[in-house]
């Protein structure tokens, strides 16, 4: 795909190298209905371009596991259990999924899932299958994967290596891939974040937690952007985005931004905010905290960033959750808690994003090569009444 692609619309972007399209699309920035039109006026659509496909974000177009990444700003908070316990209830409704332990410093799911420590992880011998390193838990269709320390060090140092752990990520035979990133992403843990296709937040109700949040969704919102304009413009100094000025919201600093390099304003604002899929989730809250943290989040989101945030649910405060991080003994919760296994379920199902409980992907065997599948990305989404994510949509399908 050594060519010079445009995406047609109405404000035309591009030119863009094969290399920018595929960071295009594993930022959501790229829709699989977008025309993709090359200097010798070769029309494709984005979602039938097959060296493209691996490097696309999955939102339901694509026969392929979902990534999703979970982090926060804040230690503490109890991001690896969220994950462990997204990873139990989807694996007991009979979704095959795989934990990728990245949480920097300790094996934080396989202590969670009481499995032997390995010492063999994939990250310090990348060349192996990635298959040969999938640890079997005691729960069904729950498998874990040890990459290492962190997925931040410098084997990921470079774009190119990222979007070859993607890639790889993606081959998994798996419905959904979680990946326990830790605290404080920054840099390549920021682009591993943002490449997954859910980016779950979890976060408590305190005040300083709540700005850190915002922070980090201040810099997550700067890294796609800086993206999306350094994949238009390469091998130029660009200023970046400056968002160090929290008095002015993001999206009107990013206006500046590109009105200086003369590049079309709406449509990559656009693309930049409906591609960011960050959804929120409380952990330990307590009742008299109610509702107040999401009114006091999104209005703080909505005024910094300019756009509404995606809450995804809480799970209540109870001791015996802490009694669980102690001894890393997820079978206190699973076993005991209905309360907290309610509360756990409703958030994938709003992860998901489907209209019914678990709704299992669609077997490839029932869905020809280039199927179209319904989908969040369709832009007849809003208007549609079938929504159902997952399924060949009997409109548009080509069969």
């Amino acid at each position: 795909m050594n060519r010079n692609w445009i995406i047609e619309g109405e404000e035309p972007l591009g030119p863009f190298s094969s290399y920018a399209l595929a960071l295009w699309g594993i930022q959501g920035l790229l829709f699989p209905n977008d025309v993709l039109i090359d200097r010798n006026r070769f029309e494709q659509r984005a979602g039938f371009v097959r060296n493209l496909q691996t490097f696309m974000r999955n939102n339901g177009h694509l026969k392929r596991p979902k990534i999703w990444a979970i982090s926060g700003q804040k230690g503490g908070v109890g991001k690896s259990v969220i994950c462990s316990l997204l990873g139990a209830i989807m694996a007991d409704a009979g979704m095959r999924v795989v934990i990728v332990d990245a949480h920097p410093g300790v094996a934080s799911q396989m202590r969670t899932f009481r499995t032997d420590p390995s010492n063999r992880t994939w990250q310090e011998q990348p060349g192996e299958s990635v298959r040969d390193f999938l640890v079997e838990t005691s729960r069904p269709n729950l498998r874990l994967l040890p990459y290492g320390n962190s997925m931040t060090g410098t084997c990921l140092s470079t774009i190119l290596n990222r979007l070859r752990l993607l890639a790889t990520l993606r081959t998994l035979d798996a419905d959904v891939v979680l990946i326990d990133l830790g605290a404080r992403v920054n840099g390549t843990g920021m682009d591993l974040f943002l490449s997954a296709d859910v980016n779950v937040v979890v976060s408590t109700p305190e005040v300083t937690s709540i700005q850190n949040i915002c922070q980090m969704l201040r810099r997550a919102y700067k890294r796609k952007f800086d993206t999306a304009v350094f994949s238009l413009l390469p091998g130029k100094n660009l200023p970046g985005l400056e968002i160090s000025r929290e008095d002015v919201p993001v999206r009107e600093l990013a206006v500046r931004t590109l009105r200086r390099l003369r590049l079309p304003v709406n449509p990559i604002l656009n693309r930049a905010e409906k591609s960011f899929n960050v959804k929120v989730v409380f952990n330990m809250v307590r009742e008299d905290d109610d509702r107040v943290p999401v009114r006091v989040l999104s209005k703080t989101v909505r005024r910094q960033l300019g756009f509404d945030l995606v809450y995804a649910g809480s799970v209540s405060y109870e001791p015996m959750l802490r009694e669980a991080l102690a001894r890393r003994d997820l079978n206190l919760l699973l076993g005991e808690n209905k309360d907290i296994l309610s509360q756990i379920e409703e958030i994938v199902q709003a992860l998901l994003t489907a209209p019914a409980k678990f709704r299992q992907p669609l077997e490839t065997a029932q869905l020809s090569e280039d199927a179209i599948v319904c989908g969040i990305w369709c832009p007849s989404w809003d208007e549609c009444e079938l929504k159902n994510p997952g399924y060949a949509c009997p409109y548009k399908n080509i069969s």
